[in-house]
């Protein structure tokens, strides 16, 4: 058990220091709220049936000096980061959310 628990604290610090590793930013928000998320497209198609299925023809994505910027406009960046780090890690904090954006989640 305390190898998982290892392994998902190391995939996390991936997420957290992914600015040189990563290879597709996720554009969440609009407006002054808008945010550029960086990630692994690897690690978000393994752990997601929805970005395996939106990052199948990675050929044929939008791209910015060879990164993948994938526009998810519609999600706000509070709930975005959270089911980001659930998708690295398999936890999520709900503790410091109102009922409205746990709905969201």
């Amino acid at each position: 058990m305390f190898l998982l628990k290892d392994f998902s604290r190391d995939i996390g610090k991936l997420l957290e220091n992914s600015r040189n590793t990563h290879d597709i930013i996720i554009r969440v928000g609009e407006g002054t709220s808008q945010k550029d998320f960086k990630a692994h497209s690897l690690i978000l198609r393994v752990r997601s049936g929805y970005f395996q299925n939106e990052l199948t023809n990675i050929e044929k994505l939008y791209k910015e000096n060879g990164i993948i910027v994938f526009d998810k406009r519609n999600y706000s960046p509070k709930i975005f980061k959270i089911i980001l780090k659930y998708l690295y890690t398999g936890k999520i904090d709900l503790k410091n959310l109102d009922t409205f954006d746990i709905l969201q989640v």
